[in-house]
């Protein structure tokens, strides 16, 4: 099955070359019934929030960000906060804090999603023309949340328009979508449809030299019915459908057309009640399912592969507010897992590649909480506890995850706040690469993978300037892990491995580190400096002989810089740079030959740094009567950002070669967007 390995090496490499904000929204979290809690209001409320590490991004911030390929994308967004960060060049996978790209809890209107990116992971499946409000969590979760170590991205449609009819038409160079919406009931019954399909693909048959098979297109779909029942109840139906299909061949090295299948499908049901203007509660159901397929056909390796991750489940809050000074939340939720981790079909005239069945696991993974909020008028403190669960048919674990936070005001312009969690995560992915690609399996846990088990500990300060014009604020954190899993030394590539578990093994990891941030918003001029410094360690004994070694996804020094300027009402012009220092890598420091060739000797695990990345993108955004323009460029300044690195020798000279692979130089794009 190392063809297997090689097939999707090829592709992989083959496509690297190659609104506005409503944050009442119906099928959103319950709106909590305290100041203490609210983002991104007023001075008083940001200060005396006692939430650290919490950033909200609405679609109009998203919509002002230069785009990669044209595509405004949520996540490529967040990538610009402090602490976060993006494996590679492109990627939608991000890491926080120094965890990894899986330890990412990914909610859109409730519901899971397992795999957030098209196009292997350079586009997001978020379609920012249904986008409301989102909210990022970096570690300090409310109890509510769970199943996660490292961060809570929880997206939300907005309603449609119960009023009148709407709607856009956005055509771009590579994709184009369209985005309707309007009343059903007047004032009781809406509707929200967006839809988007590459069109790259639509120039293939005219393209004579490409190989045969050539294949690449994505598509995504949001649906939304939002409906005011009465006074006191709202419901919500939302669906999600998205794919992709990436496909080409390569047949003067014997690889005939082959292709990725991948797709996404969510629905939830959510139900707001308001019992009292003091007592809400909200009741969701959800389904989430994951599939990803290959179809290869390489020499006399033919065959069909194939995962499947499902989840169904029921979450339910009731949030209470007992007299003046405090909010009482509890809840709920029962979601049920069916994971199929991989089986592997030969086709017709395959003499290489055997048949391989990985019995299906399910899980249930039952949880509680309860939550209690205080405000003072000198501070606000938060309190709470989950316990959580987890049960299969070969094992059960469960334990206590305790959250706590407090905000100490500090005069009238700044705050001082602290905050601890514990957080348990029972699935974990085998990662393919650190970028967060759609060939990770995942893995639940068993009697060998036991749950990761974070301790995050958070300090930081916000201070207001210049009349409220400027915010700066600081947060240092540390994280302890437990039972962290990496593949052992040399285990090559494990995902067509029944058994993936004995080349796992487990220890401690831990990251600390300290976020600065300066965001700047009055009259045409908004935009944020952000500057991260971090570390993240992995200490497992079986790996790197016993030694501590870097996470394979830590940069210790990122900066982050967002300026977006008004210049007249109609056009807007914006700019990002970011640099991070070079992420880990392990680099060969020898060779050994076997039969008359060579193979490379490797030192310590991620003892070695990539280039550091840098890199500039611009925008304009032009409004007319009834739409508008955007051009953005990639990469103004054209770096050549290091993507991978592979290694062989020269049968010349036998010397040792080293070759870096880039992905994107200078990139243009625009777009039209039609509004009616």
């Amino acid at each position: 099955m190392t063809r297997l390995h090689q097939i999707l090496t090829g592709v992989l490499v083959l496509c690297g070359m190659a609104c506005h904000a409503q944050t009442d929204s119906l099928s959103g979290r319950i709106d909590r019934l305290d100041a203490a809690v609210v983002v991104g209001g007023p001075k008083a409320e940001r200060l005396s929030r006692p939430q650290t590490g919490l950033e909200a991004m609405n679609a109009d911030i998203v919509r002002r960000m230069p785009a990669l390929l044209g595509e405004q994308d949520l996540i490529k967004a967040i990538q610009m906060l402090p602490g976060v960060q993006s494996p590679s060049d492109g990627a939608t996978g991000f890491s926080v804090r120094g965890g990894q790209v899986d330890q990412n809890l990914i909610l859109l209107d409730g519901a899971p999603i397992y795999c957030a990116g098209h196009v292997l992971g350079f586009i997001s499946v978020f379609n920012n023309d249904v986008l409301g409000r989102s909210e990022l969590y970096k570690g300090d979760f409310p109890a509510r949340f769970g199943g996660r170590i490292s961060s809570v991205l929880e997206a939300n449609t907005r309603d449609g328009s119960l009023e009148r009819f709407g709607g856009s038409l956005t055509l771009g160079l590579v994709a184009s979508r369209i985005h309707l919406e309007g009343p059903v009931v007047p004032g009781r019954l809406s509707y929200s449809v967006g839809a988007r399909r590459s069109v790259i693909d639509l120039a293939f048959p005219f393209i004579d030299k490409l190989p045969r098979g050539s294949a690449l297109r994505f598509y995504d779909v949001n649906a939304k019915l939002s409906w005011v029942a009465s006074p006191r109840d709202r419901l919500s139906l939302n669906v999600f459908s998205g794919g992709d299909r990436i496909g080409t061949s390569l047949e003067q090295y014997g690889m005939k057309p082959s292709r990725f299948d991948y797709a996404n499908r969510t629905a939830s049901l959510n139900w707001r009640h308001d019992f009292s203007p003091s007592l809400q509660s909200r009741v969701t159901l959800y389904h989430s399912r994951y599939r990803f397929g290959i179809h290869a056909n390489y020499n006399y390796a033919i065959f069909d592969y194939a995962t499947l991750v499902r989840e169904t489940g029921l979450r339910a809050d009731l949030a209470w507010q007992i007299g003046a000074r405090n909010t009482l939340e509890a809840g709920l939720q029962v979601p049920y897992y069916h994971i199929n981790s991989g089986d592997s079909v030969p086709g017709s005239g395959n003499v290489t590649i055997s048949e391989m069945h990985i019995p299906a696991s399910h899980a249930f993974q039952p949880s509680l909480f309860v939550e209690n909020t205080t405000a003072l008028p000198w501070a606000t403190l938060r309190y709470g506890l989950r316990l959580s669960g987890y049960r299969s048919p070969d094992v059960t674990y469960r334990g206590l995850e305790p959250r706590a936070s407090l905000s100490v005001r500090l005069g009238k312009s700044a705050s001082l706040k602290a905050a601890y969690g514990r957080s348990r995560q029972y699935f974990q992915q085998a990662l393919v690469s650190t970028t967060g690609s759609p060939l990770d399996v995942w893995l639940p846990a068993s009697p060998v993978v036991k749950p990761q088990v974070s301790d995050q500990y958070t300090l930081g300060f916000c201070q207001f300037l210049f009349e409220d014009a400027l915010e700066a604020s600081c947060e240092l954190f540390y994280k302890d892990n437990r039972n962290t899993p990496d593949f052992e030394e040399n285990a090559g590539f494990v995902i067509d491995q029944p058994d993936r578990e004995a080349y796992l093994r487990f220890g401690r990891s831990y990251a600390y580190g300290a976020e600065f941030m300066l965001r700047y918003d009055r009259g045409p001029w908004s935009g944020w400096l952000g500057y991260t410094y971090s570390k993240a360690i992995y200490d497992i004994p079986e790996i790197n002989g016993g030694k501590p070694y870097a996470s394979p996804v830590n940069h210790e020094h990122s900066v982050d810089f967002f300026l977006s300027y008004e210049i007249t009402p109609r056009l807007t012009a914006s700019a990002c740079w970011v640099y991070a220092s070079g992420a880990p890598t392990t680099y060969p420091i020898g060779r050994y030959a076997i039969g008359g060739s060579y193979a490379p000797v490797f030192g310590g695990r991620n003892e070695g740094r990539l280039p550091d990345y840098h890199r500039l993108d611009l925008s304009l955004a032009l409004k007319t009567k009834k739409g508008g323009w955007d051009f953005s460029l990639y990469n103004a300044y054209s770096r050549h950002n290091v993507w991978s690195v592979t290694y062989s020798y020269s049968q010349v000279d036998d010397k040792p070669r080293a070759a870096m692979i880039y992905l994107f130089p200078i990139l243009p794009s625009v777009s039209y967007s039609f509004r009616f």
